[in-house]
């Protein structure tokens, strides 16, 4: 009689389990945190520093075979400010830039008898550029650029026998294309490599001592790191 009722209560136990097991809580799978995004949206202002350097073809008028080409190199440095849009992964901005140079060069004109040399100094350049970016990383943004440039200049010719005739410094008007890489940093910050291409085209400049005339034509590139502050943005 004992053998059948532990029998009975055993059966019985097997048959409600089941029943307790559906009945049970059961634990939802964990789901991971969204990884933050970073967002370029904002303005940022910043300074930056590099280097140049630039070629330049001056041909005598009206002897287009008497030519020198001074190729002024050196250093720059300067602000610049701007503004981003962001979409998605893709940025949009506009970005404004001035930079002071000290780049200079000289080369002997190609043409018999007495050395006569030519000179050029850049002095500074000015920028104003639309900008396309694609954020391919968490704070990583490479883009291209495009728009406006502007230049100033000193040119003179200069022989042993009659001195120097030097021009006023003059402003020249351009376009400009370049590629960078800028990488966001803690607080705002966020540091960029970037090269630039400038085409300045050809002027033609009127040595008065010396009364005569030379198309200039000319090309500057250049490479800068930049240093910005970015007002708003940041992870979301």
């Amino acid at each position: 009689m004992k053998k059948l009722l532990v029998a009975c209560i055993a059966a019985a136990a097997c048959c409600g389990a089941p029943a307790l097991a559906a009945d049970m809580p059961v634990k939802a799978p964990a789901v991971a945190a969204p990884v933050p995004m970073f967002n370029w949206t904002g303005f940022y202002v910043g300074g930056h520093a590099g280097g140049l350097w630039s070629e330049k073809h001056w041909t005598f008028i009206p002897d287009p075979t008497i030519t020198a080409s001074p190729e002024p190199t050196g250093f720059l440095g300067g602000l610049q400010a701007g503004y981003n849009f962001q979409s998605g992964a893709w940025v949009f901005g506009v970005e404004g830039s001035y930079s002071w140079a000290d780049a200079s060069a000289r080369d002997q004109f190609t043409q018999p008898g007495a050395p006569v040399y030519g000179h050029s100094t850049i002095d500074s350049l000015a920028t104003l550029t639309g900008r396309v970016g694609y954020a391919a990383w968490q704070r990583s943004l490479i883009y291209v650029k495009g728009g406006a440039a502007w230049l100033r200049e000193k040119h003179w010719e200069e022989t042993t026998t009659a001195g120097n005739s030097e021009t006023e410094a003059q402003n020249r008007a351009g376009w400009i294309v370049g590629a960078g890489l800028e990488y966001a940093l803690p607080s705002n910050w966020s540091v960029a490599l970037e090269y630039n291409y400038m085409d300045f085209g050809t002027k033609r400049v009127l040595f008065t001592v010396f009364n005569d005339l030379n198309d200039i034509k000319q090309r500057v590139q250049l490479v800068k790191v930049g240093l910005n502050y970015r007002f708003g943005g940041g992870l979301r």
